[in-house]
């Protein structure tokens, strides 16, 4: 038996994220759960609620709309009142290399999860510019979601 895994996915892009403001990612579905069905719901479509206590595998990946202005953060949120006491992980980047090369992020951890029914957002933030012309996007990159919008996984390695 495999170990229980979570992968949810924004398979929509997401627009009109303003700048100098954290913003959770709603996902559109979660194509793979071998975990319990309360791990994700779309009733509550940012919140991913941990079922177990202990080590999970993370990753995760967005794909910004390029531009070469600003910076660009992604932040695992352990609770649903967004602010930097609550980011357990995180990752930001400055836009000025090229288009490209400033409109992916990754992020591959192991978290440690203290109490089972912990609820966790992925937060993205950006500072590129004058609102609302530098307003940024998460976008799908490749013409049929080869590449999502953004994605982020959970595998649960206790026991």
């Amino acid at each position: 038996m495999g170990l229980p895994t979570l992968m949810v996915v924004r398979s929509t892009d997401l627009t009109g994220l303003a700048q100098n403001g954290d913003r959770s990612v709603p996902w559109s579905s979660a194509p793979v759960n071998t975990g319990p069905s309360t791990w994700w719901s779309s009733g509550a479509a940012s919140n991913v609620v941990m079922p177990w206590a202990g080590p999970y595998l993370c990753n995760i990946h967005v794909a910004w709309d390029s531009n070469t202005t600003g910076r660009r953060s992604i932040h695992l949120n352990r609770s649903t009142t967004v602010n930097s006491a609550n980011f357990e992980i995180g990752h930001g980047i400055e836009s000025t290399y090229s288009t490209e090369a400033s409109a992916y992020q990754q992020i591959s951890e192991i978290l440690e999860v203290p109490t089972a029914g912990e609820t966790y957002i992925l937060t993205v933030f950006h500072n590129a510019g004058t609102s609302p012309t530098n307003d940024r996007s998460l976008t799908n990159r490749v013409t049929g979601s080869e590449v999502y919008a953004a994605k982020m996984s959970f595998v649960y390695l206790g026991d």
